[in-house]
């Protein structure tokens, strides 16, 4: 079985920021984009399918099945369209890792994406209250771009997708920007750890968000 794309939308947008959040540590990245569908409520643009996924289905409610998934929503708005990228898993492997975003990126190109958005945790016992958040760019003339935001540089190493979409992307001449949160990765979700990725990301996208309701 190959990687599998059902979109479900006719018209394309253009000019996308594509927003990701896999699951990672302290679950930050997927929480923020989360809360992202739950409050502004965007539809069902795509969705990804691979066998590398998991090997089970999810069994909601009403007893109907699903397929684990990666999926896209679009949030159309008077600015530049917003697209989230929301699933429950990262893929299993190296190599599986290396082709998803492979074809996530094929995908997105489509769609001339302004900038790629990956989020994540920032493994440390010394978190701070509230965490702070930290930055990477893959091309050094966007560290500018993103220098009056309250970020702090970072250097090291971003595992998984959060840190190859970005890195990857670098070479089929598409911006991106990492930003992880601290936390202790002790904590499943860490909701502060998301809220301070929620108030960069509110900054940068021009999006008020009531964050009272996080916890919730």
């Amino acid at each position: 079985m190959e990687i599998k794309i059902r979109k479900y939308m006719d018209r394309d947008p253009r000019g996308v920021r594509l927003v990701e959040g896999l699951p990672g540590i302290g679950l930050v990245g997927n929480m923020a984009v989360s809360y992202l569908i739950d409050t502004l409520n965007p539809p069902l643009y795509a969705k990804i399918y691979l066998p590398s996924l998991q090997n089970f289905v999810f069994v909601s409610h009403d007893s109907t099945i699903s397929v684990p998934s990666l999926d896209f929503y679009l949030v159309n708005s008077s600015k530049k369209p917003l697209l989230l990228l929301y699933g429950e898993f990262q893929a299993n492997t190296h190599l599986e890792q290396y082709r998803l975003t492979t074809v996530l990126l094929d995908f997105v190109s489509k769609l001339s994406p302004e900038l790629i958005i990956t989020l994540g945790g920032y493994s440390t016992p010394d978190v701070g209250n509230p965490p702070r958040v930290y930055y990477a760019v893959n091309h050094e003339r966007l560290l500018s771009r993103f220098s009056g935001l309250r970020a702090i540089k970072m250097k090291g190493i971003i595992s998984g997708q959060t840190g190859l979409i970005i890195g990857l992307a670098r070479h089929i001449g598409i911006d991106g920007v990492c930003f992880l949160a601290e936390t202790s990765g002790k904590v499943y979700p860490d909701l502060r750890a998301a809220k301070s990725l929620l108030e960069v990301l509110s900054e940068i996208l021009e999006i008020k968000l009531d964050l009272s309701k996080l916890r919730k």
